[in-house]
């Protein structure tokens, strides 16, 4: 198992944001569980937080022209140009033949995150209230 997506590849990574700007299915169902922080670098971080922030207020995955329009609020200049590149890259993979793969290693990635950190934070819980019910429920959440 993958305990960091950066063990998949940025090629991987630039392929997975692919998928949530073109798979619909695929960013609804991974939307709860997707975790930014786990992108290698702050362009690919803020790409995946843009994709997230668009997804929950609007119900669809983003556009190309959007983020023209929301680049503009990147401050620092290094980081704008990086961005600017990987939607470049990004863009080139909208139709690689391989996007379904990458969908699912992600979302099993995410998942068996979302698992890890239920059952470490658990641990955290048992030691310090003894609490099965909260227990269950970050289990039973991490695992729907």
């Amino acid at each position: 198992m993958n305990d960091r997506l950066s063990e998949f590849g940025h090629t991987f990574q630039i392929k997975s944001i692919s998928c949530l700007m073109t798979k619909p299915n695929f960013i609804e169902q991974i939307i709860d569980i997707l975790d930014e922080s786990h992108y290698d670098n702050d362009s690919l971080k803020w790409i995946v937080k843009q994709c997230k922030e668009y997804f929950v207020g609007y119900k669809k995955p983003i556009t190309l022209d959007v983020f023209k329009v929301k680049i503009n609020d990147v401050d620092n200049d290094i980081l704008k140009t990086t961005i600017l590149e990987n939607l470049k890259e990004i863009f080139r993979y909208f139709e690689a033949p391989d996007l379904d793969f990458v969908q699912d290693k992600a979302l099993d990635f995410f998942k068996n995150q979302t698992l890890k950190n239920a059952i470490l934070e658990s641990v955290d819980i048992m030691e310090s209230k003894g609490d099965y019910d909260i227990i269950k429920r970050l289990v039973d959440d991490a695992l729907n």
